[in-house]
Parts: structure tokens; C-alpha cells; sequence
């Protein structure tokens, strides 16, 4: 009897929201990744990996101090991440094997913008411009060839936002991105059975603001 089960799920949710924003210059980029590979063949066998990642930045400006000190122009901008990963084989002498990857990464657009988390402005009631740049990308390869009893599964977690909020003597705003993924996979296969389950998720988060000096106002 040759029996192959395979389950792979997939999840991803983006939120994000925006309004109009002003401020100074500043700007910061990531890069996270886990990678896992598990491989037995031979004999019998288990194996399994647990790996997590954590991220916090925070960037803060203030300029322009008013007759009181304080400023008349403020940014701040901050991102937040965590990654989870584990997988597990087991087989009687039959090859398993499995890959996974999860990365977060800040993404530069067609235009040029970014990448990661860019604010910039001219002074007091300047033009000004926000942007927001970010890529989830993660996936699971389960493979099991021709022998004996055999079984893999992979987990990949990933959380991460980020904001951005600005304010001067023209005009005051923020946005905020939310990036949630989930991916499971899974593969259990009988005696001499042969099996292979490939799994992908992918978010992709661009955020522009832009905001230009006003007219001046006729007598």
C-alpha cells in the first residue's frame, strides 16, 4: 500500500492606513531572515529546529524651537518585528528532507523610494514627504523519497509593523503598517511511497506621503 499525505496552509493579513504628513530627514532599513534545512537518509532518525528573531527601532527628531524651546517640527518613526520558525522529519531510512525561509526586508519602489522607513521636510511649513517600504516573504519545500515510513512538518510565524508620524506648523499626520503571516506544511508518507509539497507566502507594503508648501494666501 503506498499512502501520501500532504497539508500545507497559508495565511497572510496587511492592514495599513495613512493622512496627510509633514517633517525633517531621517531614515532606517532592516533586513531579518531565518533559514532552517533538516535532512535524514539511512536509517532511522529524528530531527527538528526551533529558531525565533526579535526587532525594535525607534528614531526621534525635533527642531525649530519656538520662543518656549520647543520644537516646531517633530518626527518620529519606528518598526517592530518578531520570526518564529520550527520544523521536524522523522523516517525509518527513507530520505526526507526539509527547507524553509523567512525574511522581512525593506523594499525600495519603482520610483526610487525608500527602502525601509524614510521621512523628509523643509523647515517650518516646508514640503514634506513620508515613505514606507516592506517585504514578507517566506516558504516551505517537504520532500520525501521512495524507502520506508516517513514524516516532515514546518511552521513559519512573522509579525511586524511600522509608523511613522510627523508634525510642524503647517500640518500634522502619521501612517502605520500591520504585517501578520502564517505558514504551515506538512507531509506523512507510507512505505515506498514518494511525496513533495511546496508552499510560498509573499506581502508586499508601500506607503507614500507627500505634502507641498501651501499657497500663499492673497490680501
Amino acid at each position: 500500500m503506498k499512502k501520501v499525505i500532504a497539508v500545507a496552509i497559508v495565511a497572510v493579513l496587511v492592514a495599513g492606513s495613512s493622512a496627510i504628513a509633514q517633517i525633517n530627514l531621517q531614515g532606517q532599513n532592516w533586513d531579518l531572515g531565518l533559514t532552517n534545512d533538516l535532512f535524514l537518509i539511512g536509517g532511522p532518525g529524528t530531527a527538528s529546529s526551533i529558531q525565533g528573531i526579535g526587532t525594535l527601532s525607534i528614531q526621534s527628531m525635533g527642531i525649530n524651537p519656538d520662543q518656549n524651546g520647543d520644537p516646531t517640527t517633530e518626527a518620529e518613526q519606528g518598526i517592530g518585528a518578531a520570526l518564529f520558525q520550527t520544523g521536524s522529519t522523522s523516517t525509518g531510512g527513507a530520505r526526507i528532507t526539509l527547507d524553509q525561509d523567512l525574511s522581512i526586508a525593506g523594499f525600495k519602489d519603482a520610483g526610487g523610494n525608500g527602502p525601509g522607513q524614510v521621512q523628509s521636510v523643509g523647515d517650518l511649513a516646508g514640503p514634506a514627504r513620508e515613505y514606507q517600504g516592506v517585504k514578507l516573504a517566506g516558504s516551505n519545500i517537504l520532500d520525501k523519497q521512495v524507502g520506508s515510513a516517513a514524516d516532515a512538518s514546518g511552521l513559519n510565524l512573522a509579525a511586524f509593523g511600522m509608523g511613522q508620524e510627523v508634525e510642524n506648523n503647517c500640518a500634522d499626520g502619521g501612517q502605520l503598517s500591520l504585517i501578520l503571516g502564517g505558514q504551515y506544511s506538512a507531509l506523512e508518507g507510507a512505505p515506498q511511497a514518494i511525496g513533495h509539497v511546496a508552499t510560498t507566502m509573499t506581502a508586499t507594503v508601500i506607503q507614500i506621503q507627500v505634502a507641498n508648501t501651501p499657497a500663499p494666501v492673497g490680501p
